[in-house]
């Protein structure tokens, strides 16, 4: 895990804050990982945060409309507008928020995350961030680092 650190930390940065991918499949163990290096960048003076992609999942009412409701979560499942919007801004503006999906209730909440202007790190966390699909590739120029 250490290592992994090392990369990230060592790797280029375009903007303000250093934006790092964390891509996998569903049970491949991202969270842990994610919640692994938390107190490892601590340890190099870095302030990290965490922007999962669920909170991008369009409402159930829309996917019902769409027919998805059954593969919630899918690619085609996501406000892609709007994540996009929010990866490209992730960088280099302070203070953003983002929505956060309550599985409790099936729902996004907007507003219910924040990335301070203290982040100095950014994991992005989800299945599809390095899909080679139309959008997905469209966000892979904003990862500082990526990991599969």
């Amino acid at each position: 895990m250490t290592g992994l650190v090392a990369a990230i930390l060592n790797a280029p940065q375009q903007g303000q804050c250093r934006i790092v991918a964390l891509a996998g499949p569903p049970g491949s163990g991202k969270s842990p990982i994610v919640r692994a290096l938390f107190p490892l960048v601590a340890q190099a003076s870095i302030m990290a945060q965490v922007v999962p992609m669920d909170g991008f999942y369009l409402d159930n009412s829309i996917l019902l409309q769409r027919n998805l409701v059954d593969v919630k979560g899918s690619p085609g499942t996501f406000d892609e507008r709007r994540l996009a919007e929010l990866i490209s801004r992730l960088s280099n503006e302070p203070k953003i928020t983002f929505p956060k999906f309550e599985r409790d209730k099936d729902i996004a909440i907007a507003g219910a995350g924040f990335v301070s202007e203290q982040c100095d790190l950014v994991l992005v966390e989800d299945n599809y961030l390095l899909l080679d699909a139309p959008f997905w590739r469209d966000l892979w120029k904003y990862w500082d680092f990526q990991w599969f």
